[in-house]
């Protein structure tokens, strides 16, 4: 089996493994909202939902850049504009996990039965999301510093190109 197979398996085993987490996440969402008939479930179960989908989101826009650079063979502005979008599709996940770690750490392991009020969610998300879940904000930056090398590495060829 050559790397090229491995690597396209593993690339579909993670898509699928998103889209799997998403569609039991909505499953247990609806259970969840017909069990308990309160909003802290039903909120905590979509913010997952909206984390799955939003790995599913990328792993979609990766394929699409892989499509991308087989057929032409190299970057170009629609490639920096999917590996842009990519970063800001992170950005939204590591705001929706921090939101789903703040809500499962102050409403569903201690069973309360109301959502916490705003400031006391704010402090905790923003604690949340700056040291517990950096690791989402440095892949962030790497994305966004890849896609301006990319740009500049367009620029140079094409410039490469107009001189020859």
């Amino acid at each position: 089996m050559t790397t090229k197979h491995v690597r396209n398996g593993l690339f579909w085993v993670l898509i699928f493994g998103s889209l799997h987490g998403l569609l039991v996440t909505g499953g247990r969402t609806v259970y969840y909202f017909g069990k308990f008939n309160s909003p802290t479930y039903g909120v905590w179960f979509f913010t997952k939902a909206l984390v799955y989908s939003g790995f599913l989101l990328i792993g979609y826009l990766l394929f699409l850049l892989m499509k991308q650079y087989r057929q032409t063979g190299f970057f170009d502005q629609g490639s920096v504009r999917l590996v842009r979008l990519i970063g800001v599709t992170l950005i939204g996940v590591s705001v929706f996990s921090s939101a789903f770690n703040v809500l499962t750490e102050t409403t569903i392991l201690p069973q309360a039965k109301t959502l916490p009020n705003a400031s006391a969610f704010l402090f905790q998300f923003v604690l949340n999301y700056l040291f517990e879940a950096p690791v989402l904000l440095f892949v962030t930056l790497l994305t966004f510093l890849f896609a301006t090398f990319m740009q500049q590495a367009i620029a140079v060829k094409r410039d490469n190109e107009a001189i020859i």
